[in-house]
């Protein structure tokens, strides 16, 4: 009990300096990407008339861009840059919100979707690299703290979403306006509050060595996990209000308080990582997250009615909320301050490559089958995927791993 609470004190000690503002910029941030991710198929559906194919490419343009930021932009900056970095990609989530209110054809709802990859793709491990960088808590800590920001913005935003679109009546373009202010409070949090250790190394140039991913266990299975993990969320952020509407019978409000629902699970899970990192050991983690996992997918593409739509999003936020922080823990384990950014922004970057091609994929099946054969498809790879992670020990993990050079 004594060592928990020196923990609990030495977080709250962390919260009063910079590691604050990098919790409130994320939560910000995370909250308007999502509004954005989410209502976009409503927008392109419902506003411009698009085809589930369309919406399905345009999700794809989001996931493609996002995966090039992270990799040609997040995993070049120098430790000095990562505040500039994060201040950029708050600016262009505020410009690609603006343009998917404005949008009235094909080509500005597609700049809008390369603004949005683009500024996901350069926060993410640039804000989860800044986690890590508290003199006060450990690496692990500070991305549970971390990724329970996320959640929290994660789980809010719908909340706040549901109810803008009860008050414009389902005006999906007006409610994601309302978002706007966010990314722009970000901006201003960042540039007058956050004063970072990495901001004082302006001058270190340090060399940046080669992360090899298929000598060390641990990146391959934090990989492994994320990229089971996301092909169905990409489905559900993708298609899930879509896919609650048409297969569960349920209103557009209604379909976003199951993100609510989604979020809540997640969030509550960071929580406990938050309060005690090492409740269970990573693969355990991770194991009991791949089986969640299966049985969520299942019942989206087999059940019915609005009570279980909820209970399967449930099921799915809590794999959502333990996969990331654990897979960023195992990086932040094993590799070097130096190389850290550089291995977030892989992790980053592969799993955004999921959103490349199968929004696009899953959008053909939708409009060919149904939303729900859809989500069926999608437990291919997650059941593909498992075996490496079911397959992991604690054990493997201490004998095969390489530090990067």
């Amino acid at each position: 009990m004594r060592v928990r609470t020196q923990g609990l004190v030495r977080l709250r000690e962390a919260l009063d300096g910079p590691l604050l503002s990098v919790l409130l910029v994320t939560g910000l941030f995370r909250a308007s990407q999502n509004a954005a991710q989410t209502t976009l198929s409503l927008i392109g559906h419902e506003v411009l008339h698009y085809s589930p194919s369309l919406i399905g490419a345009s999700a794809t343009v989001v996931g493609l861009t996002s995966a090039i930021a992270s990799i040609a932009i997040a995993g070049r900056l120098r430790p000095y840059q990562l505040k500039s970095g994060v201040i950029s990609s708050l600016l262009l989530g505020a410009v690609s919100i603006l343009l998917f209110y404005l949008a009235s054809n094909l080509g500005e709802f597609l700049i809008a979707s390369v603004l949005l990859g683009i500024s996901g793709g350069l926060a993410m491990p640039t804000l989860a690299t800044l986690s890590t960088t508290s003199r006060r808590i450990s690496p692990a800590r500070g991305v549970a703290a971390y990724t329970a920001s996320l959640s929290a913005s994660l789980a809010l935003g719908p909340f706040y979403e549901t109810f803008l679109l009860k008050s414009t009546h389902e005006n999906s373009q007006l409610a994601l306006l309302a978002f706007i202010p966010m990314p722009v409070v970000g901006v201003v949090l960042l540039a007058s509050f956050y004063r970072g250790v990495a901001e004082k190394r302006s001058g270190a140039r340090a060399k940046v060595g080669a992360l090899k991913i298929r000598e060390s266990a641990p990146i391959r299975l934090a990989i492994s996990a994320q990229l089971l993990y996301q092909a169905p969320f990409v489905a559900v952020v993708a298609f899930g209000a879509l896919l609650a509407k048409y297969s569960f019978g349920t209103s557009s409000s209604t379909a976003q308080l199951g993100f609510t629902v989604f979020f809540v699970f997640s969030f509550s899970s960071r929580i406990v990582l938050l309060w005690k990192p090492d409740v269970l050991s990573p693969t355990t983690l991770l194991k009991t997250s791949s089986m969640l996992t299966i049985v969520g997918v299942v019942m989206l593409a087999t059940t019915h009615g609005v009570a279980l739509f909820m209970i399967s999003m449930a099921i799915l936020g809590i794999p959502h909320g333990v996969t990331y922080p654990v897979s960023l823990a195992l990086l932040a384990k094993w590799t070097s301050p130096e190389t850290r950014t550089r291995a977030n922004a892989a992790l980053s970057s592969v799993t955004s490559f999921v959103g490349v091609l199968l929004p696009l994929v899953l959008g053909l099946i939708a409009a060919r089958f149904g939303y729900q054969t859809m989500i069926m498809v999608v437990l291919l790879p997650v059941l593909t995927l498992s075996v490496t992670v079911l397959r992991s020990s604690e054990e493997k993990l201490s004998r095969q791993v390489v530090q990067p050079n």
